[in-house]
């Protein structure tokens, strides 16, 4: 904290004429807390600050020494700090570390309530490497389930499931609100409340209703084209979502039909890019350089299968081969086009389809950790996939060369 909290609880304790000891009774701590507050050797607990407010007699805003401009102001500077730590890529235990500090600050202050839930949220991805999911070894489930067990022990989204839920139960604020609720449909369903998960989702709009399309309704001309635009993009983003969700939760191990299984995923993600690829026809895709990119390493571990599980006398195993680096280099090609624009704070998109959007709030939060040069980091088991296929060929070198060149 930048207020020095302790100074001013020695001022109101001398100002009633009280002991140390006496404000120790009252608070249920020990006097050396009370004396290391004083003395700003360290502050007192979040959960204590209403508490040392009405012994006081005065607002937490007082106790801290604000008015309502300069509460305003450190509050704004907080959030300003907290995206910056963002995009400069600083680890979520950090920004927990200070959310945590700037709650106590301003107990039950919901913009910085809603943050500390994200980061956490986040810090819990972080440690555990995303949502946990198994799949059957038998034919009897083709759908991949949630690993509940594994999901529940993360403290970070129980935590955070905590901050959400409270903020839905008393926040007013609509745009907080909309932001809590998608969040905790995710954590919901990670930690096995599909039913809280199904209830909070069917509060929101069907697809028809939501603001993109209603904005396209309700304006012509200029206005009309561009609102239909923004909604091409992010309905694109949606579609993408919904057709490698699909693909992903139908993997079943040991199917019999597996290699047929197999071609019918190559040729729908294939689809997914090219329909990436009619939208953004003069190759500018800005955040969706980023989306293709993955796009073009899922397919080339793909080919690497087939390649896999062709036997040697077929003709088509060194085909397999070459889609494998040619995804490769797609994927790459992409990858360093959205570094170039990374940070760059504002788009403007180019292509006939997209030529009225400019994205001006992607590239905002967007952390700075190059794509090209951690390619092989997105999805560490998927690349040693590749590698354990391509290595033995001279064109895996080269593709090495490329990341860094």
């Amino acid at each position: 904290m930048q207020v020095k909290i302790g100074e001013k609880i020695k001022e109101l304790r001398k100002r009633d004429g009280r002991t140390q000891e006496e404000i120790a009774s009252s608070l249920g701590v020990t006097s050396q807390a009370v004396s290391r507050w004083e003395a700003n050797g360290g502050y007192p607990d979040m959960e204590i600050m209403p508490n040392i407010a009405s012994l006081f007699g005065v607002s937490i805003d007082a106790l801290f020494g604000y008015d309502g401009v300069d509460r305003k102001n450190r509050i704004d500077n907080i959030l300003s700090e907290v995206r910056d730590m963002r995009k400069q890529n600083i680890s979520n235990s950090e920004i927990v570390a200070l959310l945590r500090n700037a709650c106590a600050e301003f107990p039950n202050e919901e913009r910085l309530l809603v943050e500390l839930a994200t980061a956490l949220d986040l810090q819990g991805w972080e440690v555990q490497g995303g949502i946990k999911t198994y799949f059957h070894d038998n034919d009897e489930d083709e759908y991949g389930k949630m690993d509940i067990e594994t999901n529940k022990k993360n403290p970070f989204w129980q935590e955070s499931i905590t901050l959400y839920a409270n903020l839905l139960e008393n926040s007013r604020d609509s745009e907080i609100l909309t932001r809590v609720k998608r969040h905790l449909v995710d954590l919901y369903k990670a930690v096995g409340r599909c039913d809280k998960a199904v209830e909070i989702a069917e509060t929101f709009s069907e697809i028809s209703c939501s603001r993109e399309i209603m904005l396209c309704q309700a304006t012509y001309g200029e206005k009309h084209c561009r609102y239909k635009q923004d909604a091409l993009i992010i309905l694109l983003d949606e579609l993408y979502r919904a057709l490698s969700g699909i693909i992903l939760s139908r993997y079943q191990k040991n199917r019999k039909d597996d290699f047929a299984d197999m071609k019918k995923r190559i040729e729908k993600i294939s689809g997914m890019a090219k329909l990436f690829e009619l939208v953004y026809d003069d190759g500018n895709m800005g955040f969706h350089h980023s989306t293709v990119c993955d796009i073009y390493c899922w397919l080339a571990s793909m080919y690497c299968d087939e390649y896999s599980g062709t036997g040697s006398e077929s003709g088509d195993r060194s085909r397999y081969l070459d889609l494998s680096f040619d995804c490769l280099d797609k994927a790459l090609e992409n990858a360093k086009k959205f570094d170039k624009l990374s940070g760059a704070g504002e788009y403007k998109y180019t292509a006939f389809l997209v030529d009225h959007v400019t994205d001006q709030n992607t590239w905002t939060y967007f952390p700075k950790t190059p794509k090209a040069a951690n390619i092989m980091n997105q999805s560490p088991e998927m690349f040693d996939h590749i590698k354990k296929v391509l290595m033995q060929d001279k064109r895996w070198k080269s593709w090495i060369d490329k990341i860094n060149g």
